[in-house]
């Protein structure tokens, strides 16, 4: 583990800075993820960006309780957020971290009369609207079938079904997640009005482009689409270079809307 996120003092600590730079990223992992996950992203990304991720309660080496709400996992996040962002700060989230961004920025441009910073743009990876979790039963499906259901798009590694020990321990993490996505599903929110990116892997089964597009009634600005030729689902790992230039591509949009 990368001594910038393993040499943090506390065991429960909501978000680790991995890079340092002017520009300011904010990134959400997918499910079952933790705040490592994007370490390579932050080593791909110009010395420009300053790139923070989240670690999910109960999740890489949290010693906090997992959650299984969204609302409850907004509030964690809007409490220890605001002291970290900056203006102009871009939040980032791939597959259930898209979800998670979306609901967060939701969250602070609601608090901005009160003094807190929102996010001057969302890009959400991966990831259909939350209304696909509306009728979700994933989390309540026996082992089995809550494996076949990670293996369908890569988001658990073959060589875990043979250290069963670690599987016991990793499959509550799995079910805490589907569940936020499930409660999420049910939220009734205005729609987001700042710029949102939807980036896509052509050759995403888990994330069709029907599923992308029910994005747009989510949002009030029209979002704009970055497809990734080639990319399957998991493309933050397997095409991670393509990811930092959209991500660093983010920051040169909003300078041409600020001009």
């Amino acid at each position: 583990m990368n001594s910038r996120y393993s040499s943090q003092k506390s065991k429960n600590q909501l978000f680790y800075r991995l890079s340092h730079g002017v520009n300011q990223a904010i990134c959400f992992p997918y499910l079952g993820g933790y705040a490592n996950t994007y370490q390579k992203l932050a080593e791909m990304l110009d010395c420009n960006v300053e790139l923070w991720a989240a670690n999910p309660p109960g999740h890489g080496g949290s010693k906090a309780a997992l959650v299984e709400d969204i609302d409850e996992l907004i509030d964690n996040y809007a409490s220890e957020v605001v002291r970290i962002m900056r203006p102009g700060c871009v939040f980032f989230g791939h597959s259930m971290g898209g979800t998670i961004a979306y609901f967060l920025a939701q969250r602070l441009t609601g608090m901005q009369s009160s003094g807190a910073v929102a996010p001057k743009a969302v890009i959400i990876s991966a990831c259909g609207a939350p209304s696909v979790f509306k009728n979700s039963r994933i989390s309540r499906l026996p082992d089995r079938g809550l494996i076949d259901q990670l293996m369908s798009y890569g988001a658990m590694p073959k060589e875990v079904l043979d250290e069963p020990e670690f599987l016991k321990t990793l499959l509550p993490v799995f079910r805490a997640d589907y569940r936020v996505l499930e409660s999420a599903a049910h939220k009734d929110l205005p729609p987001l009005n700042i710029p949102t990116y939807l980036l896509w892997g052509q050759k995403d089964d888990a994330v069709p482009i029907s599923a992308l597009l029910q994005w747009t009634r989510y949002l009030k600005c029209r979002p704009i689409i970055w497809p990734i030729k080639g990319a399957e689902h998991m493309f933050i790992h397997s095409m991670v270079e393509e990811v930092a230039r959209y991500v660093e591509l983010s920051f040169d949009e909003m300078l041409l809307m600020s001009a």
